[in-house]
């Protein structure tokens, strides 16, 4: 049955973190332009500067430190990890071991198709080829630096394959955690608080240095004798950029982390870097504006989403960019997410957490029945309950018989859907919510990021969600973090060694 037990109340030393990025994050919408010649005198001298203390970032700093060189990474919040920290954890590859255990055939190609593809063929062939021929590698090597993932491999919300990696710590801690870590044993300097102002070129337009602020305290100009790399993340965060190049979506609410305010993209006119595909910002279902918990299931065999008529409007596993103009379509854009005892069960004790929270804070509902849970609804009843006896059975006879049905059939010849028959049944309403934006700076194949005219800015590299050259017009699930740890750990090494 469902029980709601005690009203959690976090501690005010947590209440006082968020509220301070929630400030850092409204400064930083209005960026200050400073000129940025190039300096007599630097403030400390470095091999390799990396700009961003996500997760690409702490992979670029980790690989340029093991490869010898001497690494400052910057972070303008008071902690590490960005979105990475936020995200789901799932890491999409080909992955022959753990595919071939779950009795899954893949390929590099069929990856490298279905990324295209989903991006509506906008992503640069040869910068996703890269990605694709890559990703094994790295995770790999996220192994040696002490990631442990599960043996079990997921096709997660929006991913189109069963090719997702879960590492066994919840989110994506597991990454920062171990690149923290190692990055600090290696001697990188990791200033945090540290925000970038500018990028410092030459008389040839090299990219030499960096200008920073920190704490609101003088600038400082910290230079890279070797390379820098941008790893600053998105503009998710940001709503007067998202609101600038995608105005359908003006107003809602975002789960990216406060840092993800786009600070690049304001110095990009002047630096002459290229940018590309800034209209295409992710949505997923998550939370409706006012929600205070945060509740989001990943595996869409888990759940089906109903609207407010009660109907089921969409096969769950459809693409990021389907999903959301399908929400859209749907009266005053609502919809409930709706599972069961095995749904919850399905989660990490992180999400858990958070749908309790969400039910104590009556944002989510549970019944012993669906005919109650379609009155915590207020959706009608019966409409609601022959939705779900159609889903079902659906469910139980791909699971009965096992028939191999064409791949775009439906969803549950897809993914084996699982049947919502155990109580208690669970919903909690949810909206679109602004998760990630594909659009960014344009590099190429090697992480080096490009000018308008095509040609690679000396000494700039790029990675992670800043850039735009990777997902094109939607983005793959698991795609992310492949995308960010991959060109990280790439470009940290290359310019390491670089002579």
């Amino acid at each position: 049955s469902c029980r709601r037990g005690q009203r959690l109340v976090e501690e005010p030393k947590m209440t006082s973190r968020r509220r301070l990025l929630q400030g850092l994050a409204l400064t930083s919408l209005a960026p200050r332009m400073v000129a940025a010649a190039v300096p007599e005198n630097w403030t400390q001298t470095f091999e390799v500067i990396v700009v961003g203390g996500g997760g690409a970032g702490l992979a670029a700093s980790v690989a340029a430190a093991k490869n010898g060189a001497s690494v400052c990474l910057i972070e303008k919040l008071p902690l590490l990890g960005g979105d990475t920290l936020r995200s789901t954890g799932y890491f999409s590859c080909v992955e022959p071991r753990r595919q071939k255990l779950n009795g899954i055939e893949d390929s590099l190609d069929l990856h490298y198709r279905q990324t295209m593809e989903a991006g509506g063929n906008l992503g640069n062939p040869k910068v996703v080829r890269k990605m694709i021929e890559e990703a094994p590698r790295t995770v790999a090597w996220l192994e040696e630096c002490g990631v442990l993932f599960h043996d079990m491999v997921y096709e997660i919300y929006g991913s189109d394959y069963r090719r997702c990696l879960k590492p066994l710590l919840p989110r994506g801690s597991a990454y920062v955690r171990a690149l923290s870590q190692r990055a600090m044993a290696l001697g990188v300097k990791i200033m945090l608080e540290t925000k970038l102002v500018d990028v410092h070129l030459n008389e040839t337009g090299r990219a030499v240095g960096i200008l920073v602020q920190s704490n609101a305290g003088p600038f400082i100009s910290l230079r890279a004798s070797k390379g820098i790399v941008l790893a600053c993340g998105g503009f998710g965060a940001n709503a007067e950029l998202v609101a600038r190049y995608a105005p359908q979506l003006a107003g809602l609410p975002t789960d990216n982390s406060p840092g993800s305010t786009g600070d690049v993209i304001y110095l990009a006119d002047k630096l002459g870097i290229a940018l590309e595909g800034l209209p295409f910002v992710e949505c997923v279902a998550g939370n409706p504006p006012g929600r205070k918990t945060h509740a989001r299931l990943f595996l869409p065999a888990d759940f089906v989403l109903i609207n407010e008529n009660g109907k089921r409007f969409v096969e769950e596993d459809a693409l990021r960019a389907v999903l959301t103009q399908a929400i859209l379509q749907q009266p005053n854009r609502r919809c409930f997410t709706v599972f069961d005892k095995q749904g919850v069960e399905h989660l990490d004790p992180i999400s858990q957490k958070g749908l309790y929270q969400a039910l104590v804070a009556d944002e989510a509902f549970c019944a012993d029945t669906l005919d109650e849970l379609a009155q915590l609804m207020r959706v009608p009843v019966e409409r609601f309950k022959a939705e779900l006896e159609n889903y079902n059975k659906e469910a139980l006879a791909e699971k009965k018989t096992g028939d191999k049905v064409p791949r775009r059939f439906n969803k549950c010849s897809r993914v084996g859907c699982t049947p919502l028959t155990e109580p208690p049944y669970w919903a909690y309403e949810v909206g679109l919510t602004v998760h990630y934006t594909p659009g960014g700076l344009s590099v190429n194949e090697n992480g080096q990021v490009l000018r308008t005219d095509g040609k690679p800015i000396e000494g700039l590299w790029a990675a992670g969600e800043v850039t735009g050259s990777v997902h094109g017009a939607n983005r793959l699930g698991g795609n992310g973090l492949a995308d960010a740890l991959t060109f990280g750990r790439l470009v940290g090494s290359e310019i390491a060694i670089a002579k």
